[in-house]
């Protein structure tokens, strides 16, 4: 019988808004429920890494993005929704290499909460405004949303797709530029995804998206042009993965869970 294989070219990153071949070390992406590899994936170098967060940094900094009204980015957030569910099977059959999960499961459901998550945030990117405020001062008091900057986002490996874009959509209405480095073992939806998004109108370099190991996610979140690492909440439509029940621990919680400063 003949193994799949990813639709993907294998080796390349995703910075600037386009592809790039890796220049690092490359690893399987192995299909657990058949134990064999569908394709390799690149281990961002330290200066890959650099090139991905300045492309976010120039990004930002030129307000291609971030400099555009909530509803001018709503639009581009609903185009992209529209384009994931286009290309819903192509996307739902990745997730499936990625993961080893039953396609039903990956068409219900991975696919289905992915198309939430963008209405979602570009329904809360539309509806982003300030407001007046009545003060006892002879002054005029006003509040004024504005986005935070660079964003590194790290996700894990059991719902790839939905966990990775319960942090993309969010960081992305609210006129951030993003980082993202998924988990080496699934790496596959997150990289057509960038490229979907591309293809809804995000500019170049708004986000990128950076393969590899541990050692990746620690360069994408440390270097200075990254100016955070959030974890934002899903919305409440999202599938949950089962959780074990967990003893009390003295210890800070996990750095992927936690959104601090950087």
């Amino acid at each position: 019988m003949t193994t799949p294989t990813a639709p993907l070219a294998p080796g390349r990153l995703y910075i600037d808004g386009g592809w790039r071949s890796g220049e690092g070390l490359r690893r399987d992406v192995v299909n657990p429920a058949t134990g064999k590899a569908v394709t390799t994936a690149a281990d961002a170098t330290d200066a890959e890494v650099d090139a991905a967060v300045e492309a976010a940094r120039r990004a930002y900094d030129s307000g291609v993005w971030s400099g555009l009204s909530g509803r001018e980015r709503s639009r581009v957030l609903y185009r992209a929704a529209a384009l994931i569910q286009e290309h819903a099977e192509e996307l739902a059959q990745l997730e499936t290499l990625d993961t080893g999960k039953p396609i039903q499961f990956s068409r219900m459901i991975d696919v289905g909460n992915t198309v939430t998550h963008f209405e979602y945030y570009a329904g809360l990117a539309y509806s982003i405004d300030g407001a007046t405020r009545q003060t006892g001062l002879p002054a005029l008091a006003y509040t004024r949303h504005e986005p935070y900057g660079v964003v590194a986002a790290i996700t894990p490996f059991n719902f790839p797709l939905i966990l990775s874009t319960s942090k993309i959509a969010p960081a992305l209405a609210a006129g951030n530029t993003v980082v993202h480095k998924p988990a080496e073992d699934t790496p596959l939806t997150a990289l057509r995804l960038a490229e979907l998004l591309t293809e809804a109108g995000l500019p170049a370099g708004v986000l990128n998206v950076v393969t590899g190991g541990g050692a990746v996610g620690s360069a994408s979140s440390a270097t200075p042009a990254s100016t955070r690492w959030r974890s934002p909440a899903p919305p409440p439509s999202a599938a949950r993965s089962p959780r074990r029940p967990r003893r009390r621990s003295s210890r800070p919680p996990s750095s992927w869970a936690a959104s601090r400063p950087t």
